[in-house]
């Protein structure tokens, strides 16, 4: 059957797709954490505060577009 199969191949991609958000999730704990392990807290400025505020903002439009609230903080 037709539909079948195109949902096979449908539900292969999406499996596909989500292991590489799952992948790039990772990426982003790892880049984070070496964010502030590069630098000593005396060398912490508000630029970095900067930095990863705009990682935020970008991660709530990304849960706003899969339909989720961003949580507080």
């Amino acid at each position: 059957m037709k539909t079948t199969r195109n949902n096979d191949k449908a539900l292969a991609a999406y499996i596909e797709a989500q292991a590489k958000v799952h992948a790039r999730l990772e990426t982003l704990r790892a880049a984070i954490a070496d964010h502030q392990d590069r630098r000593t807290p005396e060398e912490i400025n508000y630029a970095h505060v900067g930095d990863l505020g705009h990682v935020a903002e970008v991660l709530d439009e990304i849960l706003g577009f899969l339909g989720v609230k961003p949580t507080a903080g």
